[in-house]
């Protein structure tokens, strides 16, 4: 691992959730146009529950604890820090058991067991998920969005965002934006 890989995923470990400051703007907006604009109120709170729920989902996600089998707590910190911290890159079993500190076929066992996915699905679906607050924290092109995500191209994030969510980036970003993005655009 070099050294630039391992500050970043101290960094993603040191730092409880990175998009807290964004909800809070949100949720600051959401008050402000409360009175005077209804439509965008409603847009930025939404918005800012989309934000937690994914939090949530990233909280929640299980830690071993200590079950044979599963990853130790150790383990299970590193791994998912590493892989937050590098989404936009390819992560391989490989790569990521030897931040485990295990072989890579043991590593996958024990990390669906920890996880409750398979490190590549997992991998997928935290990319889904970094994919959703980039829609609804800034207006980048979905292409650009994909490529930041570790997508290898927009068809690609369409196929497996679709696949996960049931709807098409650029439907669900419309969609989650409310009336503030359809009155700008």
């Amino acid at each position: 691992m070099s050294a630039e890989t391992a500050s970043k995923s101290d960094r993603a470990e040191a730092e409880p959730w990175p998009n807290a400051v964004i909800v809070i703007q949100l949720l600051d907006k959401g008050l402000r146009d409360l009175d005077a604009d209804a439509g965008a109120a409603r847009g930025a709170l939404e918005r800012a529950r989309s934000l937690l729920e994914a939090g949530r989902a990233l909280q929640a996600a299980p830690e071993s604890s200590g079950r044979p089998g599963c990853l130790a707590p150790w383990q299970a910190r590193r791994v998912r820090a590493h892989i937050e911290a590098n989404l936009e890159t390819g992560l391989s079993t490989a790569e990521l058991a030897a931040i485990a500190r295990l072989s890579p076929h043991y590593f996958a066992r024990a990390f669906k067991q920890s996880f409750g996915a398979a490190p590549h699905a997992y991998v997928l679906s935290r990319r889904v998920e970094r994919s959703k607050t980039m829609m609804l924290t800034s207006d980048d092109a979905l292409s650009h969005i994909a490529i930041a995500c570790g997508f290898s191209d927009q068809a690609h994030f369409t196929r497996r965002f679709h696949q996960a969510v049931g709807d098409t980036p650029h439907a669900w970003r419309t969609r989650m934006a409310g009336p503030a993005l359809k009155a700008a655009g």
